[in-house]
């Protein structure tokens, strides 16, 4: 593999497919207060495959359920966060899921909402971090590196982008992926006036 170096300006293909692309939604859902002694006595008949850690009891995949996602509850306050969901399509599915196996309807819940997403793409490049950053920085974004971590943090209002010397990212902490495509335009439009080693695809 050939290695050149060029000005990320002058690379029309590095803005291919950079886009993020959606690898886990977290989200939750409430029982609502009138079936929470419902809920109650459901969940304790789950107790065989279910782990408890203090105030919550976790559901994983297993063959007994057949169950595609995780699921974490916490018995108090009838909240039911789920997580494994791959993209948007699996909101349904899941919602079909989390019904059957905790034995409520739809309308005994509130609608599901988004904690989380986690995506990841390539800007196809390896990246100066150092450089990087000290551009970032020029441009106000809010960046660092630690000991502890191999890549580039940056913090912005809407998530963190995670960016590593090969190039690939991976961005925690969003609601919307849209937001995570806004982010990952403006790094790239700040790195267009960063060296880079791009690799020779």
């Amino acid at each position: 593999m050939r290695l050149v170096m060029v000005e990320c300006s002058n690379v029309t293909h590095l803005m291919c497919d950079i886009q993020p692309k959606v690898k886990n939604i977290k989200i939750h859902f409430k029982v609502r207060e009138k079936f929470k002694t419902l809920f109650l006595k459901n969940i304790n008949e789950l107790k065989d495959v279910t782990i408890y850690h203090g105030n919550f009891g976790v559901i994983k995949k297993n063959t007994y359920l057949q169950n595609k996602y995780t699921y974490i509850f916490f018995p108090d306050c009838g909240y039911i966060n789920v997580t494994g969901l791959p993209n948007y399509s699996s909101l349904a599915p899941c919602v079909l899921e989390l019904t059957s196996i905790f034995g409520l309807r739809n309308h005994e819940l509130s609608p599901p909402r988004i904690d989380n997403i986690t995506a990841s793409g390539n800007f196809f490049c390896s990246i100066d971090l150092e450089t990087l950053a000290q551009q970032l920085l020029r441009e106000s974004f809010f960046c660092f590196r630690t000991n502890q971590f191999p890549g580039l943090i940056i913090r912005a209002k809407n998530g963190t982008i995670l960016v590593f010397n090969s190039g690939k990212y991976t961005i925690v902490g969003l609601k919307c992926i849209s937001h995570g495509i806004e982010m990952i335009q403006q790094v790239s439009a700040v790195m267009r006036n960063v060296k880079i080693t791009m690799k020779d695809f």
